[in-house]
């Protein structure tokens, strides 16, 4: 089985399921986005934000002054996102 064969089949099972399906196309970004791990990682937790209609005071949410893009995305994935949604 290929690669979107089985990607297919897991969209499709999930939303049988009633579950939440995003979807991110990596292939719209500009280059940019791919040579900065804080330009790539702030885009990947706006479009989550903003495909689950959540709050929109994302930079608040993603401060990571004292924490290092990587776990500030982390934090903001794990205690906001997942935390909000009552179905995976």
């Amino acid at each position: 089985m290929g690669k979107s064969s089985l990607l297919a089949r897991i969209v499709q099972f999930s939303s049988q399921q009633k579950f939440k399906v995003l979807s991110l196309d990596f292939q719209s970004l500009d280059e940019s986005f791919f040579s900065d791990l804080r330009s790539l990682l702030m885009r990947l937790c706006f479009s989550i934000n903003e495909d689950l209609g959540l709050a929109e005071d994302l930079p608040d949410l993603l401060n990571e002054t004292h924490l290092g893009i990587k776990s500030a995305c982390t934090r903001y994935l794990e205690k906001y996102v997942l935390r909000q949604q009552k179905s995976p």
